[in-house]
């Protein structure tokens, strides 16, 4: 189904709400040239989705569901995402269908007629699948094995004050936010169910927060938390991160195309800022992947957001609300692919299994 961006934009603010395939109903949703505004159930704070992310989607894929729509959609806002797109297609055919007199069936029988197409498993979900069967299921959660993570599992907000760290923790996140040239004005809202993963009273990992970071996460901005919080990471894995930071073409050939920027870099950039002045003087064109974002109101602050978001969670162990939890396990995604010299969606489920053993044990000293 074809639109153009004004008729998108109408048909959206035409809308009274949307209803999710698991049966939530978003609602307040409006639109604009940049954005839609939308709240979840039970919520008071309008979240958004990118205008023309949501629009290439749309046009893109004729059964997206909230598998296929992460190609295309930043930020956790899938399920809003699909849900909005399936509202504008059942209203488009009812007014099709009104205007040439044919009999309308209910929105419960279209519904059931339809049948949910089947997309490839994702990265993340393929790692969690296979790290589930490795420490055992009843000992991880994660939305990729059904068992999504919520605030009463541990404690994350996006404003850094709320944690209660200690100074030493504060002075690192002061200095981070600096080279990330923040204004430091956050809000307060829960981060938790961002989080990929979570062993629970592992008898060997213990309880902790894990990460399965793919080509987004190894930014300039990445680079530049790292060196302000290495004092309360991993030593391996301060240097791995370090390195996947530092590589050229990793990051012209990968990391630069997963927030669709075309140009590319002769050298790595010093510090975040000298990177965005190279967005400026290239004219790189703001897109959701890059957008101004609270607390970094600039061109390229949704890259500055993730990296301060990561370092949150690298540091959410050394908060007195997280008590008893260990530190964070990092898992790259190219350490995988570099291993076996493919994709990582075409490494065999066992060699993954056996290269998380290889991991644990060359990074953390853990061994399952």
């Amino acid at each position: 189904m074809n639109m153009t961006k004004t008729e998108f934009i109408t048909a959206i603010n035409q809308l009274d709400k949307a209803v999710s395939t698991t049966g939530k109903v978003y609602r307040s949703i409006t639109a604009d040239e940049k954005n839609i505004s939308f709240l979840r159930p039970n919520k008071t704070e309008h979240e958004t989705i990118d205008l023309r992310e949501l629009l290439d989607l749309f046009v893109s894929e004729k059964s997206p569901n909230t598998t296929i729509a992460k190609k295309y959609i930043t930020g956790r806002v899938q399920s809003p995402a699909i849900a909005i797109i399936n509202s504008i297609k059942s209203s488009s055919l009812s007014l099709i269908a009104n205007s040439s007199g044919m009999k309308i069936k209910s929105k419960k029988s279209t519904q059931n007629i339809k049948k949910e197409v089947k997309s490839k498993t994702n990265a993340e979900t393929k790692f969690f699948t296979e790290f589930a069967k490795l420490i055992g299921n009843k000992y991880l959660l994660s939305e990729s094995v059904g068992k999504p993570i919520k605030s009463d599992h541990t404690f994350l907000n996006s404003n850094f004050r709320e944690y209660d760290f200690d100074q030493k923790v504060l002075y690192s996140i002061e200095k981070l936010l600096d080279a990330l040239n923040s204004d430091k004005n956050f809000n307060s809202k829960s981060l938790s169910h961002y989080v990929d993963g979570m062993t629970i009273y592992h008898p060997i990992l213990k309880t902790r927060i894990v990460e399965f970071d793919e080509e987004q996460h190894f930014t300039p901005a990445r680079n530049e938390t790292l060196i302000a919080t290495s004092a309360f990471l991993e030593s391996n894995l301060y240097k791995l991160y370090k390195k996947i930071c530092g590589d050229l073409d990793y990051i012209n050939e990968d990391v630069l195309k997963k927030h669709r920027i075309r140009s590319e870099l002769v050298k790595v950039p010093k510090t975040f800022k000298a990177f965005v002045q190279w967005l400026d003087d290239n004219s790189v064109k703001s897109s959701g992947y890059i957008k101004e974002k609270s607390g970094f109101e600039f061109l390229g602050g949704r890259i500055a957001q993730r990296a301060y978001y990561d370092s949150l969670r690298d540091l959410a162990h050394l908060s007195p609300k997280n008590q008893g939890f260990e530190s964070i396990i990092r898992f790259p995604k190219k350490y995988f692919e570099d291993k076996a010299n493919c994709n990582f969606l075409n490494i065999k489920n066992d060699e993954i299994r056996v290269m998380i053993h290889l991991y644990l044990k060359d990074i953390y000293d853990l061994k399952l």
